[in-house]
């Protein structure tokens, strides 16, 4: 987890475009922390059939059960935009305000969240199932997510349940301000409901 200062200290002097962009590509994308203490989890818990970081699938997922048709993402919480609410900020705005490079940092993070609404949204589409979870959910209640995780695998066979699925509607319960609505209706998707916070966003 990335925690960033308030506001840089007097003496620190502002990192440059080029020694950020150095710093983020030394972080890797994959086996991280999270990623790899989950594999462990599953491993222990009798599930051994998974890859891992499947490139050939939209978002290349972090572990996917092929023959369960199951993709699982471990999403990073400053990277993927959830940092923000674990440190009770109440936007990506907010946590940045007295950052240095705020805007750019805002963006990145903004993209990254765009980006995993598609990827998720292009995987259903295509018939698979998707959980995410973020880093903090694997530190915190690892067992919690491995739970949930068998019992997706256990109703992998259960198909009706998802019978629904070609007529793509959705219910959003979300009180955000409407982006998983949008990913899924740009993707042809129908909202049964609504409760963002704006009633539609072009």
């Amino acid at each position: 987890m990335i925690t960033l200062p308030v506001r840089p200290a007097a003496s620190v002097q502002p990192r440059s475009p080029a020694l950020v962009s150095e710093v983020t590509a030394r972080i890797s994308s994959r086996d991280t922390e999270p990623e790899t203490i989950f594999r462990k989890a599953l491993r222990r818990a009798g599930l051994r059939s998974f890859r891992a970081c499947d490139a050939s699938l939209p978002g290349k997922p972090d572990i996917v059960l092929p023959g369960k048709g199951l993709a699982i993402f471990i999403d990073g919480d400053f990277w993927h935009g959830h940092q923000y609410q674990a440190r009770g900020f109440e936007s990506v705005q907010a946590q940045m305000f007295g950052v240095n490079n705020a805007e750019y940092w805002t963006a990145k993070i903004s993209r990254n969240v765009v980006r995993d609404f598609k990827n998720t949204s292009a995987l259903l589409n295509s018939g698979w199932r998707v959980l995410r979870f973020w880093e903090s959910d694997i530190c915190k209640s690892l067992d919690k997510c491995v739970a949930i995780t068998l019992e997706s695998v256990d109703k992998a066979s259960e198909r009706a349940a998802f019978s629904a699925l070609p007529n793509r509607t959705a219910t959003e319960l979300y009180a955000g301000i409407g982006l998983v609505r949008l990913a899924l209706e740009r993707s042809g998707w129908h909202t049964l409901f609504a409760n963002s916070l704006t009633s539609s966003i072009q």
